[in-house]
């Protein structure tokens, strides 16, 4: 196989599910004068190449929030 046909090969994406109620725990709140800032960490596995993290069951009033922001780091951890 060539390098291009493997460059344009479809790659798959796996898909991760995360429940932020059971999945997450609260580290840190924030409080404004306006606003809150909630931080939550969540722990898990992804297998190596494209994934696709979604996480349901957050709290109803980040739909109704003017700014909602999602920040991921990823931790490798080559010992498994």
């Amino acid at each position: 196989m060539s390098d291009q046909a493997v460059l344009d090969a479809p790659q798959s994406v796996n898909t991760i599910e995360l429940n932020a109620q059971t999945s997450s725990k609260i580290s840190h709140i924030n409080l404004y004068g306006s606003r809150a800032e909630v931080v939550r960490v969540f722990k898990f596995e992804a297998p190596a190449g494209q994934n696709n993290v979604n996480i349901t069951e957050l709290p109803s009033i980040i739909h109704n929030s003017l700014r909602s922001v999602v920040l991921l780091q990823l931790l490798h951890n080559p010992d498994g």
